[in-house]
Formats: structure tokens, C-alpha cells, sequence
């Protein structure tokens, strides 16, 4: 690792992190970065080089970059951006870190727009969404207009603003959490930075995990809807021959939903460097640096050995929720795995004391302590729910016979196996639901009618024919469509004094807005 420059700015407003890992063609940000209409100290530029390219493209605005650091990571192995983060993050002088995208167009009051977003709430984590056009005209980048930008080929423009910010249905697929994330440099210390886990090797990744784990300890999570960032098209804008690691199925990490259910707020790896200055150690800013890169895990993402199926998972702090597994919890320790159930006390007993070498021994030990009724009842939903999927599917397909294009049918596996994944995640969830309605029923003797928060209209149907051939006790079923539907449960719950009970899948999608009401009344299953 070495400095090409070290920011001279002692106590800029804000930190800028751009990276490269051998790919950037361009780091035009700069030309837009030049015309702002705020003062030049309150912002610095850091550049991190992840391997070891001293790029031509940044060295003719090497007058507007403060700190340069070629980090000189072996290139036989999958680049690590949230290990660049974090050494972003300790490199930085600013109260403000924004960590952003190096190859958009950002308007004269870019800058100031954050200043004035945390000037305004400081206990924020502010996010700025972008335009994304896929005309190939503007490839080598050709400096076109905003408006163009906004024009022919444009496929988030909204009535002036991204269709991300609009959205709310699936915010959490449709907004660019890696346009550019910001959040006090104090704030992202405190929750550890960014997680170094194996996990977010490679393409799933993004500061969305330090997004997540901030609304955990109390953030308040903030789009811009007046200010965007403008990109256009350029191969490989959406990531080629990268390694993937868990997602679900929409390149979100399941690491990073899993810590909003459980509420896990620190890293399961945490960079040394950041640890250091969170627990107060007195390292000095050229050892923290050194302290920053991760040396010692970089062998396991070597690019073969992933690609090989080879996954060494790392020591890590604390226990990780990976997964909910029939009304159970499976958490991951460095040696073994612990089960705990939602619910189910007997299953608590028999199993929360007892370590399993692998996450398929947890499994079967939770399907083993399972009544026989509680079997047939989770067997009988999966199959009626992948018979109405797949029967949901086939009729898409006939409703549009465009789908059957040669084109599309290239992609057709791939979109297939994406809506399974998906699927398999929200059945698993409703599955978990199932389990606990029945337990709930043995063993709280009270005449309140459970409400059942359903988003799948599937998933409805299921639970109702449940009710009527008594498989589940009685239960009211209230669909949601989007967030303004979740807003309205937590008016519901308050005045109505009822309680409702969410699928983890559900509760993920709309955990900004489900964080804003009463846990007591809203119950995450």
C-alpha cells in the first residue's frame, strides 16, 4: 500500500470516497465536482485503487484529488469493496462521509445539498438516488446535458424525480443505496463500519449493509427527492464475471436483511483499524492506516478458489443470524451453529444449548423436534404454493406472448431461477408464520384474534383455507400493498389496540417505515 497524495484539508464538511478495482473508465465526477457552488474546503476527494493501477483517467485531475492510496491487493484475487470503505473511512478528515459513484454527473449543489441534509438532522444516514440511461450514444462518455440524460433512454425518470424515490412498493430493489450514502464519520465508527465478511466479496455488496445497520441503532434513514446524481451507460455498469455471494435472488445480501430482523448493529468482521478508534485507542492516523487493510482474510478471495465452490468462512464477532428455518433461528458462531426457536419453548429447550458442526445439522435437528401435525401442515403449504406459483407464472406467460421472444428466452433460466429464489424466500418466511400461529394457539389462551400482515395474494389464499379446515386457528388476514399501507397498519395498531404479526421477508422489504411504529404491536415472526 502506498500514498500518490495525502489530503492537506484539516476539517473538511465532507469526506468524498470514490473507488477503483482495475475497472473505471472514467472518473468525470470531477469535471462536475469543480463547478460547486460551496466553498472548495468543505469537501475532500479520496481515491482507493483496491489493486495496483495508477490510472491515467484520475491522474489529469489529480489537482482536485486530496488523498490518492494504491492499495496493491493481489490480483488473483475478487476485489473487496467494503475493505476499501474502510480504509476510506479511517483515511478521512471530514464529519461527513459520502461514499458515491465516481463515473455519474451531479449537479452545482450536489455538495451542499448533503451539508444542508445533516445540518438539518444530524441523526440521519442520507441517501441521493440516480437517473440511469442506457443510450450507448453516450459511450466513451461525451459530457451530455442533464436534460439528455433525462431524456430517450432514460428508464428511472419519474415526473422529475428517480422512480426509486417514488417507489413504494419494493424501495428496497428499486433505489441505488451505492449512488451515494452518507452518514457522520462518528456514526459509521460507532457501528463498526463496513463488514468485512466474506460475504460481500465481489459484487454482493454495497454501503447498504452500514445503511441497515445504522437504522438499527436509531438512524433515520433519508432519500433526497430535490437532488440526484446522473449516469450513463457503460459495459459492465451492472457488474461482469463477478463472484456473488448470498442475495436474494435481487442481488440484496441476505447477510445484510438478516441483520435488520435481528437488529444486529456491528460487523460480523470488523477492520482493525475502525475497531481501534471505536474503542478509543490512541493508534496514530499513518499505524490506523496500515492497521486498515485486511492482509491476513485476503487469501481466501482468491478468485479460483471461489470460483471452485471453496468458501472459508472467517472468525467473526458475536453470532450472525444466517437464516429462519421452520419457526427457528440458525446463528453462526466461528466453530459451530446454535438453534433458537421463534416460539416454540420445547424446541428451545431441546435444542439451545446444543452447537452443530454445519448449518444442514441444524436443520435437520430443528425438523427433528417437529410434531407430525406441524409436518403436514408446512408439506401441504410448500406444495400448494409452488403449484399456484408455478401456475401463477404459466399464466404471465400466456397473458404476454412477448416473453417467448428468442431474446428473452436466452434469459428465460436465469429470470426463472431468480423468481424461485425470491419465492423461496417469502414461503420460507409465511412457513415460519405457520409454526408460530399453531404454537400460539397451544399455548396462550386468549381470545384475541391475531392479524396476519400478508403480502403475496398466494400467500392469502393459503392462510385462509388453513383457518377454514381448522389447520390454523382463527386469524384475520390484512394484505399490504407498499409502505403507505404499513403506515396505515401503525395508525391501526395504535387505535385499535390489536396486534399484528409480519413475516421477516415482509417486515425487510418495508423496514424502514414497519422501524417507525410500535414493536410491541407489530411483532416480526
Amino acid at each position: 500500500m502506498y500514498f500518490i497524495k495525502k489530503s492537506q484539508r484539516n476539517s473538511p464538511k465532507v469526506s468524498f470516497i470514490l473507488l477503483d478495482w482495475n475497472v473505471r473508465e472514467s472518473f468525470h465526477i470531477f469535471d462536475y465536482l469543480e463547478k460547486q457552488e460551496c466553498a472548495r474546503d468543505d469537501y475532500e476527494v479520496i481515491i482507493i485503487e483496491y489493486y495496483s493501477r495508477e490510472f491515467e483517467g484520475i491522474r489529469k485531475y489529480q489537482e482536485q484529488v486530496d488523498t490518492w492510496i494504491v492499495m496493491e491487493m493481489p490480483e488473483t484475487g475478487y476485489y473487496h469493496k467494503h475493505l476499501m470503505y474502510n480504509l476510506g473511512i479511517v483515511a478521512s478528515n471530514g464529519e461527513i462521509i459520502s461514499i458515491c459513484d465516481s463515473d455519474a454527473m451531479v449537479k452545482p449543489s450536489y455538495v451542499s445539498s448533503i451539508i444542508e441534509a445533516f445540518s438539518t438532522d444530524s441523526n440521519i444516514v442520507f441517501h441521493i438516488d440516480q437517473f440511469r440511461n442506457t443510450k450507448k450514444e453516450y459511450y466513451p462518455f461525451n459530457y451530455p446535458t442533464f436534460e439528455q440524460v433525462l431524456g430517450e433512454g432514460c428508464i428511472n425518470h419519474a415526473d422529475g424525480k428517480t422512480s426509486g424515490v417514488e417507489d413504494i412498493s419494493d424501495p428496497i430493489h428499486s433505489r441505488n443505496y451505492g449512488a451515494c450514502m452518507c452518514a457522520r464519520k462518528k456514526d459509521l465508527i460507532d457501528i463498526g463500519g463496513a463488514d468485512e465478511h466474506i460475504d460481500f466479496v465481489g459484487h454482493i455488496c454495497g454501503p447498504y449493509d452500514m445503511t441497515f445497520r445504522l437504522v438499527n441503532t436509531g438512524s433515520h434513514e433519508v432519500w433526497s427527492e430535490s437532488e440526484f446524481m446522473y449516469h450513463t451507460w457503460h459495459p459492465g455498469s451492472d457488474g461482469v464475471d463477478n463472484y456473488m455471494g448470498p442475495h436474494d435472488g435481487k442481488n440484496v445480501s441476505t447477510t445484510s436483511l438478516m441483520a435488520l430482523v435481528s437488529g444486529r448493529t456491528l460487523p460480523l468482521v470488523e477492520n482493525k483499524a475502525i475497531k481501534s478508534i471505536r474503542l478509543g485507542k490512541n493508534d496514530n492516523v499513518e499505524d490506523l492506516i496500515e492497521k486498515a487493510i485486511n492482509y491476513d482474510d485476503a487469501p481466501h478471495w482468491d478468485i479460483d478458489l471461489l470460483n471452485s465452490g471453496i468458501y472459508n468462512t472467517p472468525k467473526i464477532d458475536g453470532m450472525n443470524l444466517v437464516e429462519s428455518f421452520y419457526g427457528s433461528r440458525i446463528y453462526q458462531g466461528n466453530d459451530s451453529f446454535t438453534v433458537k426457536s421463534i416460539y416454540h419453548e420445547k424446541i428451545n429447550h431441546a435444542l439451545e444449548t446444543e452447537d452443530y458442526r454445519t448449518i444442514e445439522e441444524a436443520r435437520n435437528a430443528i425438523k427433528s423436534e417437529l410434531d407430525i401435525q406441524i409436518k403436514i401442515k408446512t408439506k401441504i403449504y410448500k406444495l400448494l404454493v409452488d403449484f399456484l406459483y408455478f401456475m401463477r407464472l404459466i399464466t404471465q406467460v400466456l397473458r404476454s406472448p412477448s416473453i417467448l421472444s428468442p431474446g428473452r428466452l436466452i434469459n428465460a433460466p436465469d429470470m426463472i431461477t431468480r423468481a424461485y429464489a425470491v419465492r423461496n424466500i417469502f414461503s420460507s418466511s409465511m412457513i415460519d408464520m405457520i409454526i408460530y400461529l399453531d404454537e400460539m394457539r397451544e399455548t396462550e389462551k386468549t381470545t384475541e384474534v391475531p392479524v396476519v400482515i400478508i403480502l403475496d395474494k398466494i400467500d392469502a389464499v393459503i392462510l385462509s383455507l388453513f383457518r377454514i379446515v381448522g389447520l390454523l386457528p382463527e386469524i384475520e388476514c390484512d394484505r399490504i400493498f407498499n409502505s403507505k399501507d404499513v403506515k396505515e397498519l401503525g395508525t391501526k395498531s395504535e387505535t385499535e389496540s390489536k396486534k399484528f404479526y409480519v413475516v421477516a421477508s415482509t417486515f425487510v422489504r418495508f423496514y424502514s417505515e414497519f422501524m417507525k411504529h410500535d414493536k410491541e404491536t407489530i411483532v416480526v415472526v
